[in-house]
């Protein structure tokens, strides 16, 4: 016997917030309540929508458009219910699945809403009684008064009229007091812990509500791949060279699209497209994908290409004024243009029998619109070095570590590099260098360390996060300065991990462990807001790394790799994993 739904409306009431040229938001909010049994219901609820007449047997409005007759939409809303307290904005169209509310609908007299409810266990059910609407959703025909139509005798003496009045007033008005819509004992919930906003406001934390659990799940493909890229588009991942099965190149530059909604696979046309690399950079431009250097398989590979996956072509990148040829040099994206700096070429020493590094000070910003290249100053810039780290931070390239000198691989006979324990901020809107602080930095060596396989050097939304081992450190380019956060440990040394940016949080998981050691199949989060790290406790899958690493704004994308003792197998599978969701409650009191 399936367990029985109860529902009690609570608000039914209007966005109150006020839109230019005095339009009325099509937007009703309805508050409700969601029992299974005698037991306030918590968690995602599936929810379906209609406005309906008195006797139902007639639809108005769906927040789908499937409803007739006063019939079941087909698909349905997902809404966060807590303690069985749930809001629905009918009308929002910011809501995935929810379509527009015209206010034609209440031309109509004796409009209700009919709600359908699913718990996910018990199947759909429809919420009876149907909700009359009252006057207040009939405002909503306000919007179709004609211009003029409104006298002053409908206005009070001494009222200000609209013209009088600014269209943000009332809502400035509330927040400069500290008020709000939300009535003494109303709920809100935050995707921000620790939400001074709201707590400045005079809302109280009631815990945490757990919405989600982390998880991963398997993809089928069509065989091994490591070393290669990855990008996202918006709607499609991007795999760009790299190796295939056995440790072959892939040939001609072959690449391959996969949409997670459709789980469907589309080979990447190799006409025109750049030779077949390894170790090269991808970055997503809104319209194309462009690939950069990169070493072919015979020696260092230097140029590139642009692809657009709306048209299935490539396009080579200009070479006119690029820089010369190097490697271990740094690269970013800024949104517009690609910037690559410093690194180094080899010269080889004989009789000695290795290669003696000479490094680069110099660089270019490449701007794929006119493809064209525009040298970097090189007034006040750093010394020439390699094996550095680079990050965006939104307006500047932050430089660090690195260093000169010395042989390529300095084995014992062999000249050592020169360590450069340095930070450096360049600003491309003024072609600027300045030095970096380095108050407060780690250790001497630990930021010429950074620029190494085995660290990681991530913008995390404010700060820059950097991990060599269990040290962790964090560089605020807004203060110029460095904090040392708690050692993490568990993380250890890993070669090659998986690191993405959420948005919110930094995930690291896999890599290679140190001297041949097995490869991770552990990772941690870690949240900048509360400096507090996690691990990821989800079933985990077999370790790897070398691997192309891609998150989508839902999920994180790991496919092929090294994996096994020493990194020794490859990996012909790919995984994805789905950070959990909790909510911050606050009550209003």
């Amino acid at each position: 016997m399936k367990t029985r739904l109860l529902s009690s409306a609570a608000l039914l009431f209007l966005c109150a917030t006020l839109h230019v040229a005095a339009q009325v938001p099509q937007i009703l909010n309805y508050q409700g309540k969601i029992a299974v049994g005698s037991t306030p219901f918590t968690g995602t609820g599936e929810f379906r929508f209609a406005l309906v007449s008195a006797d139902g047997s007639t639809t108005y409005w769906s927040h789908d458009g499937t409803s007739t007759g006063g019939s079941e939409p087909t698909a349905a809303v997902s809404l966060p219910v807590v303690n069985g307290l749930y809001l629905a904005p009918l009308g929002d169209t910011a809501i995935s699945g929810m379509s527009a509310l015209p206010a034609s609908v209440f031309a109509n007299s004796g409009v209700h809403l009919r709600v359908w409810f699913d718990d996910g266990v018990n199947g759909s059910f429809h919420l009876a009684p149907d909700q009359r609407l009252a006057a207040v959703a009939y405002a909503m025909m306000a919007d179709t008064v004609p211009d003029g139509a409104i006298t002053s005798a409908k206005i009070a003496p001494g009222a200000v009229g609209a013209s009088q009045l600014a269209a943000d007033a009332v809502t400035r008005a509330l927040n400069n007091a500290g008020l709000s819509g939300v009535a003494g004992g109303g709920m809100v919930l935050s995707l921000t812990e620790n939400n001074t906003a709201l707590t400045d406001a005079g809302y109280v934390p009631t815990g945490d509500v757990v919405m989600s659990k982390e998880q991963w799940r398997r993809i089928e493909t069509n065989g091994v791949n490591y070393e290669s890229s990855g990008v996202w588009t918006g709607t499609e991942i991007i795999f760009w060279g790299g190796y295939v099965d056995g440790g072959v190149p892939q040939d001609e530059g072959e690449g391959v699209r996969y949409n997670p909604a459709t789980a469907t696979w589309t080979p990447v046309s190799t006409v025109n497209a750049p030779a077949a690399r390894l170790n090269h950079t991808a970055f997503w431009t809104g319209t194309e994908m462009i690939v950069w250097g990169g070493d072919d398989f015979e020696g260092r590979s230097w140029n590139g290409g642009r692809y657009n996956p709306a048209t299935d072509t490539w396009t080579p990148i200009s070479m006119d004024n690029a820089p010369t040829a190097r490697s271990f040099y740094g690269i970013v994206w800024t949104g517009n243009e690609m910037i690559l700096w410093g690194g180094a070429n080899y010269e080889f020493q004989f009789p000695e029998g290795y290669f003696m590094a000479v490094d680069q000070a110099d660089g270019a910003r490449y701007n794929p619109a006119t493809d064209t290249w525009t040298p970097i100053s090189e007034v006040d810039a750093p010394s020439a070095r390699r094996n550095f780290a680079t990050v965006w931070t939104g307006t500047e390239l932050i430089l660090l570590g690195g260093v000169s000198g010395g042989a390529r691989h300095p084995d014992i006979g062999a000249p050592q590099p020169d360590s450069r324990n340095e930070i450096w901020r360049y600003d491309p809107a003024t072609d600027v260098w300045v030095s970096g602080s380095l108050d407060s930095a780690p250790e001497f060596g630990y930021l010429s360390k950074l620029g190494r396989e085995d660290a990681v050097v991530v913008w995390a939304g404010e700060k820059i996060l950097c991990l060599y081992g269990n040290y962790v450190s964090l560089y605020s380019p807004e203060t110029d300065s460095w904090t040392r956060t708690r050692l993490m440990e568990g993380l250890g040394i890993r070669y090659r991990p998986s690191v993405v940016w959420t948005g919110s949080h930094v995930i690291v998981w896999g890599g290679m462990g140190e001297g041949g050691a097995p490869t991770f199949n552990s990772g941690f989060i870690y949240n900048p807001a509360s400096d507090t790290w996690a691990p990821i406790t989800a079933w985990a899958v077999e370790g790897r790394s070398y691997n192309p690493t891609v998150w989508t704004g839902k999920e994180m994308f790991v496919w092929g790799g090294y994996g096994g003792e020493g990194g020794g197998a490859d990996m012909e599978f790919m995984d994805a994993f789905k950070p959990g969701s909790v909510m911050h409650p606050y009550v209003r009191p």
